[in-house]
């Protein structure tokens, strides 16, 4: 597009100054750039620097030239400078075309989140900035795997700490503290009882929960969940997806026999181990073929097992590819589990069950959980296998590649480490 004479006026006036090496001048260098950067953003930029001006209005220039040239490494780090920038000014001002920015090209980013909340943090606490923050909370217990959960939380609390404006910023920071720290004192169950009475979304009440029953509050997370039947939003999918560990609360066993579904033989009680060659077919043989996966499920939470007994039968749908209801068996053996072996080997199966429903992420998380848990060098080998499987099928090939590295840092002849290496190095 051709400039008009006054524009090309203006470019010979700069062009002048850049000539004889003076100071360039600003309104008339920042007019002829937004005049140009449409299309010649290079030049844009080169006119920007050589001004050497710390304004807002030439900081936003150099996030337009950059997100026109796709810069997005440069674009990244001039939005967090500019967030800094404002905050060390105390600038209250909103720029909305700078989070625009933010949200088309880093809309995942915890990082430059963070700081707009600390900038909407600086200008008042307000109920917006509240659903904000519950929002981040939220995503910390549902998008976010076991690993880096407990780093963001922590990022979190630091920004929210820093702004005691009233009770809901008191009360979320005390969520959060007590989730890293626990209770370490008579007054943390004041802060207990006002998380309970504060929240009244049903996704916030599920991270109390979740909470109450991560202090080992069992007696209080039961009478909690209680009160969730009562709330027109409770869904029960919401726990089966994230907090499949609650579902406890919710689920009361019938000691009922369902015909369809019951074993004609007895189960194995002897059985310590997860036998691979174990037939599942007699502990369901009589599941005709009209049965689904979800009929099934229905009818287990009405039956009571032992643990080696729900062991079993999680192992033989598992063979029978009924991964929902396989799923259901291997959290309950996590449930009765009284030691890191039982639960390594509920988490075995929860996971191979997930992956057979395609929920790597979720089978990603129990991963994480088992990994934790391990203390024998095999379990730890056994799920970090498993971790590189499911990252691939995520599509981090990166993180696969570490995981694979610090496998046969552990064992270096490890059987499977070097056929998941090929498969990597194919990809």
């Amino acid at each position: 597009m051709l400039m008009h004479k006054s524009d090309q006026l203006l470019g010979l006036y700069i062009e002048i100054h850049l000539l004889q090496d003076s100071q360039l001048p600003y309104p008339e260098t920042v007019s002829f750039i937004k005049i140009i950067q449409e299309q010649d953003p290079h030049h844009g930029l080169d006119l920007l620097f050589k001004l050497n001006a710390q304004t807002v209005e030439v900081k936003i220039l150099e996030l337009n030239l950059y997100a026109r040239l796709g810069a997005l490494d440069e674009l990244y780090k001039s939005i967090s400078n500019f967030y800094l920038y404002l905050y060390e000014r105390k600038i209250p001002r909103v720029f909305i075309n700078v989070q625009e920015l933010r949200k088309k090209y880093f809309s995942s980013d915890f990082k430059l989140e963070l700081q707009e909340i600390a900038l909407e943090a600086d200008r008042g606490w307000t109920t917006d900035l509240e659903s904000r923050i519950n929002r981040i909370i939220q995503d910390c217990f549902q998008s976010y795997n076991v690993k880096n959960r407990t780093d963001k939380i922590q990022q979190l609390y630091q920004i929210i700490e820093a702004f005691p404006f009233n009770n809901g910023s008191r009360i979320t920071a005390s969520l959060l503290k007590l989730y890293l720290e626990g209770i370490k004192e008579a007054k943390d169950y004041k802060k207990l009882i006002e998380l309970v009475l504060y929240f009244e979304d049903i996704s916030m009440k599920a991270i109390v929960l979740n909470l109450l029953d991560k202090l080992g509050l069992e007696s209080a997370s039961a009478s909690y969940a209680d009160s969730f039947k009562l709330n027109t939003d409770y869904n029960f999918v919401l726990f089966e997806k994230y907090y499949p560990h609650l579902k406890k609360y919710f689920v009361t066993a019938k000691k009922e026999v369902i015909k369809e579904f019951l074993p004609t033989t007895e189960i194995d009680l002897t059985l310590s181990g997860v036998n691979e060659d174990y037939d599942g077919d007699n502990l369901i043989h009589e599941v005709d073929e009209s049965n689904s996966d979800s009929d099934i499920l229905d009818n287990l939470k009405h039956l009571e097992y032992d643990l080696t007994g729900w062991l079993n039968l999680s192992v033989s749908f598992i063979q029978s590819d009924f991964p929902k209801s396989a799923l259901f068996c291997a959290q309950c053996v996590r449930d009765l589990a009284t030691t890191d072996e039982e639960f390594l080997k509920g988490s075995y199966l929860a996971t191979h069950a997930l992956m057979k429903s395609h929920d790597y992420r979720l089978a990603l998380d129990y991963c994480y959980e088992a990994i934790e848990r391990s203390v024998l060098e095999t379990d730890m080998l056994s799920f970090s296998y498993l971790e590189a499987e499911l990252l691939i099928q995520l599509g981090e090939k990166r993180a696969a590649k570490i995981v694979i590295s610090e496998i046969q840092k552990i064992d270096a002849d490890y059987r499977l480490s070097s056929k998941m290496q090929k498969r990597l190095d194919e990809i």
